[in-house]
């Protein structure tokens, strides 16, 4: 009956709410990013420990709701010509460059095959921007010049991990090919 209870949509969408909540006040009392807390609760109740809730379709769904949500409202606090700099780009393209290739060597050490090695390599690329942004907004930083190169410099880097990612994926099948057609 309570198995039957805890796995119904009403009750993981309350329980998430109420822990989000919690998470948020929990922060807010410690002068912390509520972000932090809102994973550590979400630790703390997810499989890793407690597994009072399970990752569903409808958790996913949440959650990337959530993410969406969050990035719309960051984007309106940006105008495009303040976080597309040259500058950023560059930042950008080494904060790519090296995770990239210091995963795959990393991994080659490790004995890693190739394309194991390759794609090890492609998840480090990629950033938390909405993390990153909802934390510099906690703390009322987000329209300083510095929290536009972390912003600019993490969408330039997602863009370039989803090329890296495409990249990865035909060198890996054998398929990557500098010609056209």
């Amino acid at each position: 009956m309570i198995e039957a209870l805890t796995s119904t949509i009403e009750f993981q969408m309350s329980l998430l709410l109420f822990v989000a909540l919690a998470g948020y006040l929990l922060a807010s009392r410690i002068n912390q990013s509520a972000v932090i807390c809102e994973i550590l609760v979400g630790l703390l109740i997810g499989p890793s420990l407690l597994g009072l809730i399970t990752y569903t379709d409808f958790v996913s769904s949440v959650a990337h709701l959530g993410a969406v949500i969050l990035l719309f409202v960051i984007g309106l606090e940006f105008k495009l010509h303040e976080i597309f700099k040259a500058k950023y780009a560059v930042i950008a393209l080494i904060g790519v460059i090296i995770p990239w290739i210091g995963g795959f060597y990393l991994a080659k050490l490790f004995g890693y095959s190739f394309g194991s090695a390759v794609f090890v390599g492609t998840a480090l690329t990629a950033t938390s921007i909405a993390i990153t942004a909802n934390v510099l907004r906690e703390m009322g930083r987000l329209q300083t010049e510095a929290a536009k190169a972390i912003i600019g410099a993490a969408v330039i880097d997602d863009v370039l991990s989803l090329l890296a990612l495409s990249v990865s994926n035909q060198l890996v099948s054998g398929a990557f090919s500098l010609k056209s057609g």
